[in-house]
């Protein structure tokens, strides 16, 4: 797979997000601690989707300022496409925590090996083979 690089100290990579054939570019920071990948509203309306595109409503934790939150967010199954892999029929969260910037969850990265070297400040992604069989 490809190497990315890390942006603001934050290891990011850029992905595309898909509707038939409607493709919408967004950097995204990698999260192992969300479960899910969430990309900012105004990105997601690029592809055109109305009410019937949602499949159901997340409630998404976390804290803002030091002050927890608890809020209600639309989802849908959308292509993501990550270097070459095209993941489909993906969980995509719509939330504005930053119009610019979205995560890639759990959900995304279970289909990869992820290596970060800190240091070198640089990210590794490869493909995970079906052959891989885990010793934990």
């Amino acid at each position: 797979m490809s190497d990315f690089c890390f942006e603001n100290n934050y290891p990011m990579v850029r992905i595309f997000v898909v509707k038939e054939k409607v493709s919408v570019p967004v950097w995204v920071i990698i999260d192992t601690g969300s479960p899910y990948t969430i990309i900012p509203n105004n990105i997601l309306n690029k592809l055109g989707l109305g009410n019937g595109d949602i499949i159901t409503k997340i409630t998404i934790h976390g804290v803002i300022r030091k002050k927890e939150c608890a809020v209600e967010a639309s989802a849908y199954l959308l292509e993501i496409r990550i270097g070459e892999k095209s993941l489909e029929k993906m969980l995509v969260v719509g939330y504005d925590f930053d119009p610019r910037l979205g995560l890639l969850g759990h959900n995304a990265l279970v289909n990869f090996q992820l290596f970060v070297d800190w240091r070198e400040k640089r990210i590794e992604l490869r493909e995970v083979s079906s052959k891989i069989i885990s010793n934990i």
